[in-house]
């Protein structure tokens, strides 16, 4: 029997692997793995036993490398606030002391000169900004283009859209809306049994119990809106002015404190 193929896809440190399992689970499908990288020890895979018409694949791609292989209706794409991104990322990837601090432009010598004055995670969570200003296939290949470009031809071309903050305050509602999306119908308390199965609790404690301490350790604490505390002024401010037509499109508060939201999510 042909598998409908389904791809959870969005930039890098966007809550993926959460939506990828939360969707898979919903669907009662397994998580087969990254999209055309089979031999990949993949975060997210979970649920080889599961018998379903579908099965579901996490992905980072660009739109015009997905479009060759899915339709729009078999894809979802989550997006976060960049500012939350910026500061997983700069956790995530192993950033180094740069040396391209006098190889920027103007309006990112703002940025860079008080991350001197401050510490190695001030420097690292600047870096992380500027690759999602920039795009920079060094840092990661998924992270070759700029993180609002990344966005943009999914939004274009009429993708099933994901916030992360909204399955933070709102899953049940989130899931309905997948389910939707891909055709299915699920009852209440099936939807509910999904949400708790793939919390960030549930899913770090499995790993924990499986002795799989590195899994458990890729899913930090998960939450919305640390930005508005843990960047600087200047952080801040840069994300402003680089990405406020990006955040306003997708109803982020541009301001300095967002709006109050839980915390639990998987990486």
């Amino acid at each position: 029997m042909i598998k409908r193929r389904v791809l959870v896809v969005g930039y890098p440190k966007s809550g993926n692997t959460w939506l990828t399992r939360l969707t898979a689970e919903l669907l009662g499908a397994p998580v087969k793995g990254f999209w055309k990288e089979p031999q990949s020890r993949e975060i997210a895979v979970e649920g080889e036993g599961r018998v379903s018409d579908f099965e579901v694949f996490k992905g980072h791609h660009s739109y015009g490398a997905m479009r060759r292989d899915f339709n729009l209706a078999d894809v979802v794409y989550i997006v976060r606030d960049v500012r939350d991104v910026a500061l997983s990322g700069a956790h995530y990837f192993p950033f180094e002391l740069p040396s391209w601090f006098g190889k920027v432009t103007l309006g990112t010598r703002r940025l860079t000169a008080a991350a001197r004055r401050d510490s190695l995670e001030a420097i690292r969570v600047c870096r992380m900004i500027l690759t999602l200003a920039d795009g920079n296939r060094e840092v990661s290949e998924w992270c070759a283009q700029p993180w609002d470009e990344h966005i943009y031809a999914y939004l274009d071309a009429g993708a099933c859209i994901i916030r992360y903050e909204d399955l933070l305050a709102t899953p049940e509602r989130e899931c309905r809306r997948l389910l939707t999306h891909f055709g299915v119908e699920r009852s209440a308390a099936q939807i509910q049994h999904a949400i708790a199965a793939q919390s960030f609790q549930a899913a770090k404690k499995r790993f924990l119990a499986e002795g799989d301490d590195k899994r458990a350790a890729f899913l930090r604490a998960g939450r919305a809106g640390a930005w508005s505390t843990e960047l600087s002024t200047a952080q801040r401010q840069f994300c402003r002015e680089r990405f406020g037509n990006m955040l306003e499109h997708l109803d982020y508060t541009i301001a300095d404190a967002p709006p109050e939201s839980a915390s639990e999510a998987g990486g």
